[in-house]
């Protein structure tokens, strides 16, 4: 925005009003006028026209100071009409032009009072030089200044305008050093305060420019010029709240600015709570007349998109962004499509917002956070790392970092919630972020820290840490504690069904098995009819014994996706664990129709034949299951040496046990079945070395008793 120019001093003696009033509604024109009504040159208008120039010149003058600057145009004309070389009409004319934006006009008319001697000259070289700075030629201000200085080294507006130049170009110590010589001829101007306080904004240094305009309001309490661009310097700052007082004060004092309505609602929109304010805001500064619209329009698209009014903030964005696109416009864009859902359809405006201002840490980071929406990790963990690059202090970064590593290294996710802690200790959605990793990581007991620390904190969905923490107790073997975090969990969120259904698997813990068969049925009234919510219930019901139920949830799960073979494995396992082998027959005869190269079908039928003692049909489908490389192939191997051993068919037993090994050496099952082969057939040291590696390996108590025991008979042999 163009600063507001200083109205020089002699100025105030015939346009009082005008000093604080038109010049500053006029787009800052610095306008100099003679110190007094009298032409300084006639010399060329005949004798008797002499006075009628006089004349006209004066009533030029008088409009002028009326604001009636298209009447005093004329009149400084028609004495030009009379007396083209009058550089004092020269020079009125080119003040009402100025006054009248007409820059180009008013430039022409400069050269000519100029060219004329208008005196005192150093008024029309600052006058023109100001013309420049409109026309967007700060050189050329600079040496009309330059003259202006040259012409009145003791004029504090000399020397203020030049240091206008300097700011343009954005040569701000040479500017200060100007504003530093203007208030020390002056002290009485505010002007010079504000336009220092600009460099000092250019340098950087906002400590020094906020005191000087401060300086500036104190001295004239009512001058909008100071207020504004102190707004101007909060909004730099992103002190949205600051700016909106003081451009507050600016409509106040001008009321028909339209530029102060249309940064108001700038500032508003930085505010929090403060968008329909925005709106209001911008509304006005459209009924003023604000150009461009396109301003405007991402103004009210800013609004709306934080008003949730998304389909508004669209059109609105979208048109701005066809005039006149700034990273800020694609930013709120892609941001109202994501409000919509439309993940991928925000994502080239993100990356049109990361290009346009890549220095932006919340842009990168909100372009990686809607990578992570579509599960693009490794994108997601480049922006964030980007994003903490630009910003190593942001805690935000650290965190959605953690949660995208989450997914890939529960080590690196751990380090980052870490971080984002040690910068926001009081970061209560991180705590419970953190619990769920170390949850994952095994680490029970720091998970149930985290997410009591996040229920100190206030976290926004104590259902959930109440959750995770019965889960990281329940893992603990902490039952009843457990227990009592799940029902908190349930009793804040009922809608919660995955808490019944963890709760129903601490309740078969307790040995409540109608409390777990209670909490199941709601789980299952309640979840999703998917398969994942009937696999649970299967293996749920299991743990509780309740082998009807679990079948009937394995039904469903193999009518919802018939072509899943492996479910009518788990639900022949689960027949013959109950010793219904006909059902269970049915389901792996089915599955090996179906495929008959299916290696699990033939593993699961082979051991059902086994447990019936068919042990032709079983030898031929656990053959059957190691040609189609039943995985794990050594099991399958193990089983049918187990079958050879019940025939007492050793050798046959021990080749199969040594092909077990060959592929898992550490097999214990194996090594223990071998272990009786060997000595079944009086081999003793190969059974004693099989047999102790057992107890090397294994932990089962159990197998450890059985290895125990036939190695005492071996010994006992021996000797």
């Amino acid at each position: 925005m163009s600063n507001f120019l200083f109205i020089f001093q002699r100025l105030n003696q015939f346009f009082p009003v005008l000093a604080v009033g038109v010049c500053m509604c006029l787009a800052t024109i610095a306008c100099q006028l003679p110190e007094n009504l009298q032409p300084q040159a006639v010399a060329t208008a005949t004798p008797l026209g002499v006075e009628e120039v006089r004349q006209l010149i004066e009533d030029g003058y008088r409009h002028y100071k009326a604001g009636n600057f298209k009447i005093a145009e004329a009149s400084f004309t028609l004495a030009l009409d009379r007396d083209p070389q009058n550089a004092d009409a020269h020079y009125g004319k080119g003040a009402s032009l100025l006054a009248l934006g007409d820059f180009a006009e008013a430039k022409q008319a400069l050269d000519k009072a100029i060219e004329y001697n208008y005196q005192p000259l150093t008024f029309a070289y600052q006058t023109r030089g100001a013309i420049w700075l409109e026309l967007k030629e700060p050189q050329q201000a600079l040496s009309d200044f330059q003259e202006g200085v040259r012409l009145s080294p003791q004029d504090a507006a000399a020397y203020y305008n030049r240091g206008r130049a300097y700011n343009a170009l954005k040569d701000y110590l040479k500017a200060v050093a100007d504003f530093n010589r203007a208030i020390e001829l002056d002290i009485t101007q505010s002007a010079f305060y504000t336009e220092r306080a600009n460099a000092y904004v250019g340098l950087g240094d906002l400590e020094l420019a906020m005191a000087d305009f401060g300086r500036a309001i104190q001295i004239a309490p009512n001058d909008g010029l100071a207020y504004l661009s102190r707004a101007q310097a909060y909004l730099h700052q992103k002190e949205f709240a600051n700016a909106a007082l003081d451009l507050g004060k600016v409509t106040e004092l001008e009321p028909q600015n339209a530029n102060a309505y249309y940064l108001l609602a700038v500032a508003l929109n930085g505010t929090s709570n403060k968008f329909q304010e925005a709106l209001q805001a911008a509304a006005q500064a459209q009924v003023l007349g604000y150009q461009p619209e396109s301003n405007l329009a991402a103004v009210r698209g800013i609004a709306y998109q934080q008003l949730g009014q998304t389909d508004s903030a669209i059109a609105e964005l979208t048109q701005a962004i066809q005039a006149s696109p700034t990273a800020e416009v694609y930013f709120h864009l892609a941001s109202a499509l994501v409000d919509k859902k439309e993940f991928a359809q925000a994502m080239p405006y993100f990356d049109q917002a990361v290009q346009m201002d890549a220095q932006n840490a919340a842009y990168v980071m909100a372009r990686g956070i809607n990578r992570h929406r579509q599960n693009d990790i490794e994108g997601a963990i480049a922006d964030y790392t980007q994003a903490l690059n630009l910003d190593p202090q942001l805690a935000t970064g650290y965190y959605n970092r953690g949660l995208a590593y989450r997914t890939v290294d529960g080590a690196l996710a751990l380090q980052d919630l870490n971080k984002a802690i040690e910068l926001k200790p009081d970061y209560d959605v991180a705590y419970f972020s953190r619990g769920n990793v170390q949850h994952t990581l095994g680490n029970y007991t720091a998970a149930v820290s985290d997410f009591e620390k996040a229920l100190s904190l206030g976290f926004a969905r104590p259902s959930l840490a109440w959750f995770g923490k019965g889960l990281a107790l329940q893992a603990l073997a902490n039952y009843a504690e457990a227990k009592t975090a799940l029902d908190e969990a349930i009793r804040l969120d009922p809608s919660n069904v995955l808490a019944y259904y963890q709760r129903s698997e601490v309740f078969t813990q307790l040995g409540e098995t109608a409390a777990a068969e209670a909490d199941l049925q709601v789980y299952a009234q309640n979840a999703p009819q998917t398969l994942e919510t009937y696999l649970n219930l299967t293996a749920a019901y299991r743990k509780a014994g309740l082998f009807e139920q679990a079948l009937a949830a394995l039904s469903s799960a193999i009518a919802l996706n018939p072509t899943d073979l492996t479910l009518l494995i788990q639900r022949g396992d689960l027949y013959m664990s109950q010793q219904n082998y006909t059902a269970a027959l049915a389901d792996f005869d089915a599955a090996i129709n179906t495929n008959p190269t299916f290696a699990l079908a033939y593993g699961s039928r082979g051991v059902l034949h086994w447990q019936e003692k068919n042990y032709e049909q079983a030898l031929a489908d656990l053959g059957k299951a190691i040609e189609y490389e039943y995985s794990p192939l050594s099991w399958a191997y193990t089983s049918r040496a187990s079958v050879y051993s019940e025939q007492l068919l050793w050798n046959e037993a021990i080749a199969d046990y040594t092909e077990a090994l060959e592929i898992d050496a550490n097999y214990t099952r194996a090594l223990l079945g071998r272990g009786l082969a060997y000595q079944a057939i009086d081999n003793r040291d190969p059974a004693l070395a099989d047999l102790r590696r057992v107890l090397e390996l294994e932990t089962d108590p159990a197998l450890r008793q059985q290895a125990e025991q036939h190695i005492a008979e071996i010994e006992g042999l021996s000797r």
